[in-house]
């Protein structure tokens, strides 16, 4: 069986980072830099988030009904269903749930998901690309994949 270098000196398999040069803790810290810089970008102008029609009033008719919640209804009553899955709405949905119907309750779930999403990026790029420095140039676009 072969082993990497990494796993011969210490026994144990490290990030893809410390073979750049970046250690784990530096690579943490400088995830939570972009994370923090991707957030202040992405909530900007949180409040005026402005609203779809139709998916907010989807959304909204979703947060108040479990049953229009269930069968991605375009009303409260569920007589109308969505033309489309109704999956895009449910974050929106359920946030709207949760914090009340406002333009930042329904913007929220997508400034999450945006975090996730360089979290993700961060991850696989390191792990790809190998190295914390060269994947955090790409990390807060999806231009590494």
């Amino acid at each position: 069986m072969r082993r990497s270098t990494a796993e011969a000196t210490d026994g144990h398999r490290s990030l893809p980072s410390a073979v750049v040069g970046v250690s784990r803790r530096r690579a943490v810290i400088l995830l939570v830099g972009i994370l923090v810089g991707f957030s202040v970008v992405a909530a900007w102008n949180f409040g005026n988030a402005g609203f779809s029609g139709f998916s907010s009033t989807a959304a909204r008719s979703m947060s108040v009904s479990w049953r229009a919640f269930w069968f991605g209804a375009f009303d409260p009553a569920a007589s109308i269903t969505l033309d489309k899955l109704s999956g895009f709405l449910v974050p929106q949905a359920l946030s709207a749930r949760l914090f009340g119907f406002h333009a930042w309750s329904l913007a929220l779930p997508q400034v999450v998901e945006g975090l996730v999403t360089v979290v993700v990026v961060f991850v696989i790029g390191t792990r790809w690309r190998g190295g914390a420095l060269a994947c955090s140039r790409r990390s807060p676009s999806p231009s590494l994949l």
